[in-house]
């Protein structure tokens, strides 16, 4: 019994080693494609709205466009 415990811990541990640099890849591209929508909202001078839950996290809206918000 004690043989097949230490064989699942080993498989879960080689499994978790296996997954870690997928959902660090993910976890990657996710920021950069919020990076690159964050950048492509300041570029266009923010996009229309009418209050601030309608803006993307960090904006706020002002006259009718969001803006970064002021940290």
């Amino acid at each position: 019994m004690k043989v097949a415990k230490r064989v699942g811990y080993l498989l879960l541990f080689l499994t978790i080693g296996a997954l870690m640099p997928v959902s660090i890849l993910v976890a990657g591209g996710a920021a950069m494609r919020q990076k690159r929508r964050l950048s492509k909202l300041s570029a266009s001078e923010g996009t229309s709205c009418q209050i601030d839950q309608e803006c993307p996290p960090g904006f706020v809206c002002l006259n009718g466009r969001c803006v970064r918000a002021a940290s």
